[in-house]
């Protein structure tokens, strides 16, 4: 009886104590005396500073550990954020007990005892993923659509369907964003968790999402639009501190998809173009007999193009500097940019094709600079150079470090197969391709054609210029590019191009090369520099496309009328004519497959 007096004392003196210290706001720091945070210099009256004291009274924050701030311009990083959410929920005890990630491990398990459940039981919640490495990387940098996506996914993924067909409020907020992502951004936006950016129409999805923006995230999904949690947890005085200035991770990502494969959290480069990435960024000193031998991935970065080398990639010092005369010439001899207005990168499904289930660029944002993928060809495969409208992807045997040829018998015992130059033109012709479908897609016809024409006119010009690339002009035969299965003539001109060797046997296979580099040929001479700006800017007015891979005549025939509209309805015959007296495309190939 006596030691139940002595405790019902003990609450007491606590009780009076406490009533003696109370302060009417929530500015409390668990394990410390009640303090305003002195970092945070925002109006009373903002949702900011509402969001951060509202934070700190539900237990999902107490600030930085031994300090007196919040940080509350600090990058949020992965941990905090199922951090922050899971105590939100009520901090429910996940049902595994040991992670599954290399990364959160007895050591994270000791030292952030809060944050090893969080992570374990966000995982379960499928509100975020791993990478297929193994890892959770728990510092890595969110950004704001990651966020309202993870908030969308603790909510239950509510109205989906409602929302994935919903019109998007934001200029940069497209449907392409995500299949997750989209319908939560316009979530968030509905139900007044976000107001997008103050004094625009932009939300910035890929923004770094700041401690003070997810509180204030979190308080108007709970706090003040009242949208319940599963819980309401009471202050936290054990809890994990935050994690500010952190290392960014080395290991290679690619976030295993949740559910949707949406890519969550994955690593980005920020608008500015301030490298958050895991990879090491290489530069080169310009001097070609300097070599770089990537032995992991990397990548390099300049103004219009982002270079993506994977281990065993083996690129001169001067490689950049010819790339860099290459785009700046294509642009010069199109008239276009490399930044298409309105053309959004789907840079999430590149390289799937070469890097199979591994994907280590996935989620990446370079804005409107060009991927250009560098691979090797492990197995000889037989794979070749191409490019979509999202990426150009080069496959060169020269560029395969000969450590690795030696490796590969069916390499080593063909050195013939290996050039002794880097074959310019072919970057020159593919990079022509990614910028030019930004803008239209075309017929084979056009599509090859522009790209061999451009490819080969830039080589030419730059080649006294440049002594790697006047390498291509010298031990290439750029001209060689004159069979097609049928003579071009006055008479045939247009319904060889209507046709696009689509309905001859045997004839499709580099024929479209030959007559559309001499199209173009022609198009510049008679009509001057800017003709391929001039039908391109109509080919996009008259709405012209044709689905890549796909014939179309009735497609065909629309572009065949923009030429007429932009040149003249004789345009096919002074090319027919002009095709004659230069004596180009004047002898018939048979084309096998």
């Amino acid at each position: 009886m006596r030691n139940h007096i002595k405790v019902l004392a003990v609450i007491l003196i606590m009780t009076l104590f406490a009533g003696i210290m109370y302060y009417p706001s929530a500015k409390v720091e668990a394990g410390s005396a009640p303090k305003e945070f002195s970092d945070v210099k925002l109006a009373p009256s903002s949702d900011g500073y509402k969001a951060i004291y509202w934070a700190v009274d539900k237990g999902v924050t107490t600030g930085i550990k031994n300090t007196d701030k919040f940080g509350p311009e600090d990058a949020c990083t992965r941990s905090q954020a199922v951090t922050f959410i899971w105590r939100l929920a009520g901090k429910p005890n996940p049902e595994s007990k040991e992670s599954k990630f290399s990364d959160i491990d007895a050591k994270f398990k000791k030292e952030r005892s809060d944050m090893y459940k969080a992570v374990l039981w966000a995982t379960e919640k499928k509100i975020v993923a791993g990478y297929s490495d193994g890892t959770f990387r728990p510092n890595t940098k969110c950004t704001r659509a990651h966020i309202v996506t993870f908030l969308y996914r603790f909510a239950g993924k509510p109205d989906q369907k409602k929302y994935s067909s919903a019109k998007s409020p934001f200029t940069d907020v497209k449907t392409s964003i995500g299949k997750d992502m989209y319908p939560a951004i316009m979530w968030a936006k509905d139900k007044g968790v976000t107001t997008g950016i103050s004094g625009t129409k932009k939300f910035d999805p890929k923004g770094t999402c700041t401690r003070k923006q997810i509180v204030t995230f979190l308080w108007r999904y709970d706090g003040k639009n009242g949208a319940a949690p599963t819980a309401t947890p009471a202050p936290d005085p054990t809890a994990v501190p935050t994690v500010t200035s952190v290392p960014e991770p080395t290991a290679k990502p690619t976030e295993i998809p949740v559910a949707t494969a949406t890519p969550v959290a994955t690593p980005t480069t920020s608008s500015n173009a301030k490298d958050t990435t895991p990879y090491k960024k290489i530069t080169l000193d310009g001097v070609k007999d300097h070599h770089f031998i990537a032995d992991d991935y990397c990548y390099i970065e300049s103004e219009k193009y982002i270079l993506f080398l994977e281990k065993d990639i083996d690129v001169p010092g001067d490689l950049t500097v010819n790339l860099d005369a290459i785009v700046d010439e294509i642009e010069s001899t199109l008239g276009i940019s490399h930044d298409a207005e309105g053309f959004v990168c789907n840079f999430g499904n590149i390289g799937y094709a070469h890097y199979g289930d591994y994907q280590p660029w996935e989620g990446w944002d370079i804005g409107s600079k060009i991927p250009v993928m560098l691979f090797v060809d492990r197995d000889d495969s037989g794979y070749i150079s191409c490019a979509t409208a999202d990426e150009t992807i080069i496959h060169m045997k020269e560029l395969i470090s000969m450590d690795y040829w030696n490796s590969v018998p069916s390499y080593k015992n063909d050195p013939s197969r290996r050039r002794d130059y880097i074959d310019y033109d072919t970057f020159a012709h593919e990079m022509t391709h990614t910028i030019t479908w930004r803008y239209r897609n075309w017929t084979e016809i056009l599509s090859e054609g522009i790209a061999e024409y451009t490819g080969t006119t830039v080589v030419k010009k730059l080649a006294d210029k440049y002594p790697s690339i006047g390498e291509v002009v010298d031990k290439k035969d750029l001209d060689d590019v004159d069979g097609v299965p049928e003579v071009v003539n006055a008479s045939n001109a247009e319904r060889i191009f209507i046709e696009d060797y689509h309905q001859i046997d045997h004839a499709h296979r580099g024929a479209q090369y030959t007559y559309g580099r001499w199209l173009f040929n022609f198009l510049h001479d008679e009509y001057g520099s800017d003709f391929y700006k001039k039908f391109t800017n109509k080919a996009v007015s008259n709405k012209n496309d044709c689905d890549p891979g796909e014939y179309s005549e009735a497609k065909v025939e629309g572009y065949a009328d923009t030429l007429k509209e932009v040149f003249g309805d004789d345009v096919f015959t002074k090319f027919g004519n002009w095709c004659v007296e230069k004596n180009v495309m004047q002898s018939a190939v048979h084309f096998e497959d």
